[in-house]
């Protein structure tokens, strides 16, 4: 997620743009592979037709965007609380701590070992999932 949302919360706008556009230009080509790949049987089965998928994909960038956006408000409010610690002289461990949610989320390496160090969290597509856009 760091190609697209920095440290301080901010979205990167340029990436940002370039996948969502990049997720529009794909739309066609990705029905063509999904009616290729599943076939009217396998989608009827599973409830779906072509145009279902075909709505999905239509909303999908708009969602992938609110993913984005709901990743950045999360680093924003974290980034808030390390300035309001520092400037309050808080206890240091609040902020390293914060820090460390911030790089988990973002998948910044941060140099701490061990079982606490999930940067897996910040993978694009699982960011998705927990949006409720990808099953998972």
């Amino acid at each position: 997620m760091k190609e697209y949302v920095t440290f301080r919360g901010e979205v990167v706008a340029e990436k940002t743009a370039d996948l969502i556009s990049g997720l529009r230009a794909a739309k066609e080509s990705s029905l063509a592979v999904a009616e290729d790949a599943f076939s009217a049987d396998i989608l009827e089965s599973a409830g779906y037709t072509l145009s279902d998928l075909d709505r999905h994909l239509d909303s999908l960038p708009e969602k992938v965007e609110e993913a984005i956006q709901r990743t950045a408000l999360q680093v924003r409010r974290l980034y808030d609380t390390i300035d309001n610690w520092t400037e309050l002289g808080g206890a240091l461990g609040g902020v390293n701590r914060a820090g460390r949610i911030i790089n988990n989320l973002l998948g910044i390496e941060d140099g701490q070992q061990g079982e606490n160090m999930d940067v897996g969290s910040a993978y694009p597509l699982r960011r998705l999932a927990e949006s409720g856009i990808l099953p998972g």
